[in-house]
C-alpha cells in the first residue's frame, strides 16, 4: 500500500511540473529565438521524454542561429524544424508544413512543405515577399507524429532592401538610325551583387528597348537591347530604374535618319467643284509626308517640290496662295508633312499633284482620288418623281406625297450639297424649296412634300414644277470635258408651269406661270426659236438664245388628287365564261387613290366561284386602271359559270366604297 501511494504522488508531481512549464518545450519563441512544441505531456528534469516534440529556429546558411530573427533580401536564412518522437529520437521522412501568417515572407520551395532528413530536420529558405516588404510576423511549423499534432511558432522581422544601380553602359556610343546596341546595368541588393533577382525597367527619350523590363541575373547585371528607331538624330538619353533604387542614365549619339520615301497622305475634300459652279467647295488641301526607312516621319526640315499635272493646269487649276500654276518648294513641318491648297478652274478634271524631294529627285509621290467636278446641274440629269402619284386628296385635306428630285452634273456625278431646288405647284401646297444632300450612296438629291388642299384643279390633276440654276446639255465630241464652239448643244429657253400638260405655254389659262426674268443677264432666256429635242421640257416657245451656257434646268410631275368614289357603273370589257375586265376610274376620269381595293362577289351559276382579281388594288399612277375578274367552275360535268352574276366594288384606303356594277357571265 505504501509503495502504491508513493507512485501516485510521483505522477502527481510530474503533472504539476508539466503544467508549470518545467522540463518540456513551450509554444512561442524562446529567449534564443527558437520555438518548440509537443503533442502531449513532457518529462520532468532528469526523466526520459514521453511525447513527440517539434522545435523551430531561424538559422543562417552555416546553421548558426540568427539572433535577431531578421530576414533580409539578398541574405540567406532558413526556417529549421526538428521533429523527434516520444523517445527523443529524430523522425525522418516526416512532412513538415511551414506557414507565413501574413505573407510578409515567402518560402523556397514556395509550398513551404518539406520532409525531414535522417536527423529529423526540415528546412525551407525564408525570403522577404518583395524588395519593399517591411515589418514582423509569425512563422509556424506543423507536423504529425503518430496521433500527436505538433506545432511550433517563431516571430521574424524584415526591412526594405537597399537596391543600388550603377555602371549603366551601352556597348556602342554612336549609332546610325535604327541601329541596335546592348546595354547593361549593375544591380546591388543590400550591397551584394546577385543576392536577389531585381526587375529593372529601361526607357529612353527616343527609340525602344527589347525587352523594356528584365530581371537581374545571378551576376547582378540587367541586360537589354536599345534600338535607335524614331530618333531624329543627336543625343539619346537612356534610363534604367528599379524599385527602391534611383534612376541611372547614360547617353548614345544617334545619327539623323535619311529620307527614303514620300507618301501621299490626303486630299481634303477629295471632290471640289469648278469655279463657275453656283455652289460647292472649290479648294482642297493636299498633304504629303517624308518618311524614313521605318515609315516614321523625318522631323528635320526637308524641302519638297510640289507641281500640278498638265491636265490640271489645262483645266485652270492653280495653287490658291499664289493663284499660279508654277511649281513651288515647301519645307516639311515637325511631323514630316508638307501641304498645298489647290483651287479649281472652270473645267472639270481629275486633279493630280506631284511631289519630289529637292535633294533627291528620285524620291517622288503623286496625289490620288482628287477631282474637280462641274457641280452644275444639267437638264438631262434632272429627274422628278412622287412617292404616290394618286392620293385621296379630292375630298380630304392634308393627304401627303413626297416629291423626290435627283440631280447630277453632266458627267452623272453628284452636284454639291446645299444646291437649292425650287418648287411651284398648280394646286395643293408644296414645300417651296429644298437643299441638295448627298445620301449614303453618294447620290445627290432632295425631297419635299405636296399636300392636298384648296386650290384643287377641276380635273383633279396637279402639276408640280422643280427647277434650279444649271447648264444646258451638250455633246463633248473631243472628250476634253468642256464645251467647244461647234459642238452640239441642247438650247433651253424659259421654263413654265404646264398646267394643261400639252407641252405648250398657253396664254389661256393665265395660271400657266413663267419662271425667270429674261432681262436678267445670264438667265439664258432669249428671243430665238427653240429647236425641238428630247430634253426640251416645260419650255416657252421662242425664248432660246442660240448660245450654250447657263439655264434653269427643270422637271415636272403630275399628282392626282383622286376622288373617294369611283365612276359607276364602271366600263367592262372582254366578258366571257372565265370572267370580265373592268376599268376603274375616279369621278374626274383619273386613277382612284393608290391601294384602292377592287373586289368581286360571284352568285348564281352551278358551283361557280371567284378565282382572283388581277390586280387586286389600284397601283401607283395617274390614269384609270384595268382589273381582270376571273371566275371558275367546279369539276363536275354539270358545273358551269354561265348565268352567274359578278358584282364589282372599289374601296379606298379611307374606307369609301363604290359599287361598280354587275355583269352576267354568258
Amino acid at each position: 500500500m505504501m509503495s502504491l501511494m508513493k507512485m501516485l504522488a510521483g505522477l502527481l508531481l510530474a503533472a504539476l511540473m508539466t503544467a508549470c512549464g518545467g522540463g518540456g518545450g513551450s509554444p512561442g519563441a524562446t529567449a534564443g529565438g527558437a520555438g518548440s512544441g509537443t503533442g502531449g505531456t513532457g518529462s520532468t528534469p532528469g526523466t526520459t521524454t514521453t511525447v513527440p516534440t517539434l522545435s523551430l529556429a531561424l538559422v543562417s546558411a552555416t546553421g548558426a542561429t540568427v539572433e535577431d530573427n531578421s530576414v533580409a533580401s539578398g541574405g540567406i536564412a532558413y526556417a529549421k524544424a526538428t521533429v523527434k518522437d516520444a523517445s527523443g529520437a529524430p523522425v525522418p521522412n516526416k512532412l513538415v508544413v511551414f506557414v507565413s501568417e501574413s505573407g510578409l515572407v515567402q518560402f523556397q520551395p514556395a509550398s513551404g512543405q518539406v520532409l525531414t532528413d535522417a536527423s529529423g530536420v526540415a528546412k525551407v529558405q525564408v525570403v522577404p515577399s518583395s524588395l519593399t516588404a517591411a515589418g514582423a510576423e509569425t512563422l509556424t511549423a506543423n507536423a504529425t507524429v503518430g496521433t500527436a499534432n505538433l506545432s511550433a511558432s517563431l516571430d521574424v522581422q524584415t526591412a526594405p532592401a537597399n537596391v543600388q544601380l550603377s555602371n549603366f553602359t551601352a556597348s556602342q556610343g554612336t549609332l546610325s538610325a535604327f541601329q541596335s546596341t546592348s546595354v547593361s546595368v549593375d544591380v546591388l541588393v543590400n550591397g551584394v551583387s546577385g543576392a536577389a533577382s531585381v526587375p529593372v525597367s529601361f526607357s529612353s527619350n527616343c527609340g525602344s528597348f527589347s525587352p523594356a523590363e528584365v530581371r537581374s541575373n545571378s551576376a547582378g547585371k540587367a541586360v537589354s537591347t536599345f534600338q535607335a528607331s524614331g530618333c531624329a538624330g543627336g543625343t539619346a538619353t537612356l534610363s534604367a530604374s528599379a524599385v527602391s533604387a534611383g534612376v541611372v542614365q547614360t547617353t548614345v549619339t544617334v545619327q539623323a535618319p535619311q529620307p527614303t520615301n514620300l507618301l501621299f497622305v490626303s486630299a481634303t475634300p477629295s471632290i471640289i467643284y469648278t469655279s463657275v459652279a453656283s455652289f460647292g467647295v472649290k479648294q482642297s488641301t493636299v498633304k504629303f509626308k517624308v518618311v524614313d526607312a521605318s515609315g516614321g516621319p523625318i522631323t528635320t526640315s526637308t524641302n519638297v517640290q510640289l507641281a500640278l499635272s498638265q491636265s490640271a493646269i489645262a483645266s485652270g487649276v492653280t495653287f490658291a496662295d499664289t493663284n499660279s500654276t508654277t511649281s513651288k518648294i515647301v519645307a516639311t513641318d515637325a511631323n514630316g508633312e508638307v501641304s498645298a491648297i489647290v483651287q479649281s478652274g472652270a473645267v472639270p478634271t481629275p486633279l493630280s499633284l506631284s511631289a519630289q524631294l529637292v535633294d533627291n529627285p528620285l524620291i517622288t509621290a503623286a496625289s490620288a482620288g482628287l477631282s474637280v467636278n462641274s457641280g452644275q446641274p444639267v437638264q438631262n440629269f434632272f429627274s422628278l418623281s412622287a412617292s404616290t402619284f394618286n392620293i385621296e386628296g379630292w375630298t380630304y385635306d392634308n393627304q401627303s406625297t413626297d416629291i423626290n428630285l435627283l440631280v447630277a452634273d453632266r458627267l452623272g456625278q453628284p452636284v454639291p450639297a446645299g444646291t437649292p431646288i425650287s418648287f411651284v405647284t398648280e394646286g395643293g401646297q408644296v414645300t417651296a424649296s429644298c437643299s441638295v444632300v448627298i445620301d449614303s450612296n453618294n447620290k445627290s438629291g432632295c425631297t419635299v412634300s405636296l399636300i392636298s388642299q384648296a386650290f384643287r384643279p377641276a380635273n383633279g390633276r396637279v402639276t408640280v414644277l422643280a427647277y434650279t440654276e444649271g447648264e444646258e446639255a451638250f455633246v463633248d465630241a473631243n472628250g476634253n470635258n468642256r464645251f467647244d464652239q461647234g459642238e452640239t448643244f441642247y438650247d433651253m429657253g424659259q421654263p413654265f408651269l404646264d398646267i394643261d400638260e400639252n407641252g405648250v405655254f398657253d396664254t389661256t389659262p393665265a395660271s400657266e406661270q413663267k419662271i425667270g426674268d429674261p432681262s436678267v443677264p445670264g438667265a439664258g432666256i432669249g428671243a430665238l426659236a427653240c429647236q425641238n429635242h428630247s430634253y426640251l421640257t416645260a419650255n416657252v416657245a421662242n425664248t432660246c438664245n442660240g448660245t450654250w451656257g447657263g439655264t434653269r434646268v427643270r422637271a415636272q410631275a403630275v399628282v392626282v388628287f383622286s376622288t373617294s368614289f369611283a365612276q359607276s357603273p364602271a366600263p367592262v370589257f372582254d366578258l366571257s365564261a372565265t370572267g370580265v375586265t373592268v376599268l376603274v376610274a375616279d369621278q374626274n376620269g383619273n386613277a382612284m387613290p393608290s391601294n384602292t381595293a377592287v373586289s368581286a362577289v360571284v352568285s348564281g351559276g352551278t358551283n361557280c366561284s371567284l378565282a382572283d382579281v388581277i390586280p387586286g388594288s389600284v397601283p401607283n399612277g395617274t390614269n384609270p386602271t384595268l382589273h381582270r375578274v376571273i371566275v371558275k367552275k367546279g369539276s363536275q360535268p354539270t358545273d358551269t359559270c354561265s348565268g352567274a352574276e359578278i358584282s364589282l366594288k372599289a374601296t379606298t384606303p379611307k374606307g369609301n366604297a363604290t359599287l361598280l356594277g354587275s355583269v352576267v357571265v354568258p
